[in-house]
């Protein structure tokens, strides 16, 4: 028991999840945000229906900016100051800081399916999954298919109309 709950803490520690740079300091912040919601907000149950966090085959996803409005609700309550309001800085810090994956199609976020859902929804990456749920007493299963469906062959190219419709954001 013990060497699980010391595993988990090195995979949740500050060091794993984001590399310090300036000005970037805010990132623990938010990431003890995205913690706190997980394991206290009903809209973010893991794979619930309508859920802000979707965890599956090929990751753990975020809706944003949705997720963004109820990190900075947090923050404001909280009192912190200096902490950016828009979605879109929000994010660049989570990226700079190793926390969030960039799409390699939109360069921010990824569109994702989740299960009984007919259009993309808009999310970010974390780049690990235990960044979010270790926060969680009993971290879910991930979905048993990916999230991010891929690319038909014959859309594969850059210049391709249906490529360009996947894209999001």
């Amino acid at each position: 028991m013990a060497s699980k709950i010391s595993y988990r803490d090195l995979l949740s520690s500050a060091e794993r999840y984001g590399t310090p740079r300036l000005g970037s300091h805010l990132e623990r912040y938010l990431v003890d945000a995205l913690r706190r919601l997980v394991v206290s907000n009903a809209l973010w149950i893991p794979n619930a229906e309508k859920s802000r966090v979707w965890y599956g085959k090929d990751g753990l996803y975020i809706v944003w900016p949705n997720a963004a409005i109820d990190v900075r609700k947090l923050i404001e309550a909280d009192q912190l100051p200096g902490i950016p309001k828009a979605p879109e800085t929000l994010l660049e810090i989570l990226i700079d800081a190793g926390v969030v994956e960039p799409s390699p199609e939109t360069q921010m976020t990824w569109a994702i399916f989740p299960p009984h859902c007919d259009k993309a929804i808009e999310a970010v990456r974390l780049t690990s999954p235990s960044i979010l749920l270790a926060a969680m007493d009993r971290p879910p299963d991930p979905l048993p298919h990916p999230l991010v469906k891929p690319l038909p062959e014959s859309a594969a190219g850059p210049s391709s109309a249906a490529a360009s419709s996947v894209r999001v954001g």
